[in-house]
């Protein structure tokens, strides 16, 4: 069943600014939060193959200056030599800094991250502090 969802923007600096708000409609909503230790990436199977589908996505941190890197690739995480838990994002991913949110829609979002979006690692590289990720993603069916 269909449903919107509402967004807004509040954007300003000395003499400049831009303000507006809207709604998409979607089919479904997935939220996901992650906790991210310095030095752990964390790996999540969001399994959405087709990208094309998605209306909004936006991924917010408790972090930025690019402390938190943002990996989305089709495939798995490469696993390290030897075994064990995946060392860090998948080899073809594209991979960014997180300076503040996030937020694409519509066709933008297969633009800049490619046909699927099934693996997203998020790493932490500030030293000391730990970072509160939110990810959603409004689509449709």
């Amino acid at each position: 069943m269909a449903e919107k969802m509402n967004w807004s923007l509040s954007a300003s600096s000395l003499g400049a600014g831009v303000n507006d708000t809207g709604a998409f409609e979607i089919d479904a909503a997935t939220r996901a939060s992650v906790t991210v230790t310095p030095g752990t990436p964390e790996s999540l199977n969001l399994n959405l193959p087709e990208i094309a589908k998605l209306r909004f996505l936006t991924i917010t941190s408790s972090l930025y200056d690019e402390k938190v890197v943002v990996s989305v690739a089709s495939g798995p995480p490469a696993a390290p030599a030897g075994g064990g838990a995946p060392a860090g994002p998948a080899p073809s991913s594209k991979t960014f800094k997180l300076i503040g949110p996030l937020t694409l829609c519509g066709d933008s979002i297969v633009q800049l991250l490619g046909p699927t979006l099934a693996f997203v690692t998020l790493t932490n590289n500030d030293p000391s502090k730990v970072a509160s990720v939110q990810i959603l993603i409004g689509h449709q069916l």
